[in-house]
């Protein structure tokens, strides 16, 4: 099955919101679109499993069967063949490196100039999850095993791992602006958070479900998680952590926080997606389809 990605550039869009004062379903209706054009065109013969495009805008990745991609806006192509599935890929904000985990427990690192890997490393299980720190010097990476891996990019040297306890798989990662913190959700129900200083945990919740998605702030204060329970999770780690729960209509898919960690979205299984001021629900819109990826402005 062929994948295909249009990327557009969208030179005026205005949408209308309306706000609710209460926690109910509103509608969200586009007022304009006048130019829409084709940037670029890319397609996949074995389908596209993930992708990402740098804070930016230079440069796009995709991997999938057999293969990692990326573009940049200043012409320069390439692509990296091998026996395997892609699982996971992020790269920096200014394009620089991409950090790419495989189904077939590697974890490779490149430069935006080059397919020849700088870094190939042995993980213990598929790489489910992979995230670097806004600011390129750091990237985490989870497995299907519950090993958990930090990585500085530059001296591409492994700073510590730590593995959970039990059968379980580090599904959904998150990473403050420096590095400094980061958010994992596991399969057993529970999330962690760590500190680049350490592989001790800072600390560890559980949740009445799975973390499908997380995201946390730029000072790592903040995170949210979206849970197979169909619940999204606010945790303050300041002085005292403390947990928000809202609860969804459906298993919730996706989520962002803004840089701030004052607004949040996510959206859910069914359809419905859900934005948040400051812990407080905002407005509801149903896009009646799966929403299974969401982003926020800072």
């Amino acid at each position: 099955m062929k994948g295909l990605i249009l990327i557009f550039a969208l030179t005026f869009l205005i949408l209308q919101v309306n706000l609710s004062e209460s926690y109910q379903s509103t509608q969200l209706g586009k007022v304009g679109l006048n130019e829409v054009s084709l940037l670029h065109y890319i397609e996949a013969e074995d389908g596209i499993k993930a992708m990402d495009i740098s804070s930016d805008g230079s440069c796009l990745a995709i991997g999938g069967r057999g293969f990692i991609r990326i573009y940049s806006t200043n012409g320069n192509e390439w692509i990296y063949k091998f026996n395997g599935m892609v699982d996971s890929l992020s790269i920096s904000s200014t394009g620089e490196l991409l950090a790419v985990g495989t189904e077939e427990a590697m974890i490779y690192l490149f430069h935006k100039s080059s397919s020849k890997p700088i870094l190939r490393y042995n993980a213990e299980g598929p790489v489910l999850s992979i995230s670097f720190s806004d600011d390129g010097k750091y990237f985490y990476a989870g497995t299907f095993g519950g090993t958990f891996y930090l990585f500085e990019a530059f001296t591409l040297n492994l700073i510590w791992k730590f593995k959970a306890e039990g059968n379980v798989a580090i599904l959904a990662l998150s990473t403050s602006f420096n590095g400094n913190r980061a958010a994992a959700g596991v399969s057993d129900n529970s999330i962690i958070i760590f500190s680049k200083a350490s592989s001790s945990p800072l600390w560890k919740g559980k949740t009445e479900g799975y973390a499908r998605s997380i995201a946390m702030s730029s000072n790592g204060n903040l995170v949210i998680a979206g849970g197979n329970d169909s619940s999204i999770y606010f945790i303050d780690l300041g002085c005292e952590v403390s947990i928000k729960k809202y609860r969804a209509s459906s298993s919730v898919r996706a989520v962002a926080l803004s840089s701030s960690g004052s607004q949040a979205v996510a959206g859910s299984e069914d359809g419905t997606i859900y934005f948040f001021e400051r812990f407080k629900p905002s407005w509801v819109f149903n896009a009646e389809d799966t929403v299974s990826s969401v982003a926020i402005s800072s």
